[in-house]
């Protein structure tokens, strides 16, 4: 499914995983409960094959809907399963725009550090729905198939919750190539 390479996918995989590091400390803050990483993946997909898998996602959730200012035109998804106690989803609930805004402070620091972009990452919805029903609200963008989506995704536990959630920052296909070109920059300025 991906066409990057391994020090591409390295690179990216480090940006979730500084930025992840960052938010499950601070979620950990508004929640008072323990939260844990599991595992950063890096997904290259035709924006048309996530909607099909969303036809088929039905548990319900509660999502934090972000999207990145002024660049790359994107965003971020923090998804929680209904199963997590209440005692963290309440927090959530009725944490304040400039708190939850903090949470992905770590995101766009790594964006900047990493690949030089800089950008801000700011709240736009919060959910309380089906998966299938929030990622193809997120997803719903009409694409050609040759467009890629470029797609973050790191796994954290919140206590004894019997599901993963997931953090998802994700790349629109408009800024897809360049996003790539500026790895690929990165790499050549690594190997010298």
């Amino acid at each position: 499914m991906n066409n990057l390479d391994e020090m591409q996918e390295g690179i990216i995989k480090e940006i979730g995983n500084i930025g992840a590091g960052h938010i499950v400390m601070y979620l950990s803050q508004i929640t008072k409960a323990k939260t844990e990483i599991d595992v950063t993946r890096v997904y290259e997909f035709e924006t048309q094959q996530v909607q099909n898998i969303c036809k088929y996602l039905t548990k319900k959730v509660y999502a934090i809907k972000y999207h990145t200012d002024p660049a790359p035109s994107g965003g971020f998804l923090l998804i929680l399963p209904k199963e997590t106690p209440q005692n963290v989803l309440i927090p959530l609930r009725s944490a304040s725009t400039p708190s939850l805004n903090n949470l992905t402070t770590a995101y766009s620091k790594s964006l900047e550090d990493y690949l030089s972009i800089t950008c801000k990452i700011n709240l736009d919805k919060r959910y309380e729905d089906t998966e299938s029903n929030v990622l193809s609200d997120v997803f719903s963008e009409p694409t050609s198939y040759e467009d890629k989506l470029l797609i973050v995704d790191t796994r954290f536990s919140v206590e004894s919750t019997p599901m993963d959630g997931h953090m998802f920052l994700y790349v629109k296909p408009k800024e897809y190539s360049n996003i790539i070109t500026t790895i690929n920059t990165k790499i050549r300025g690594m190997i010298g």
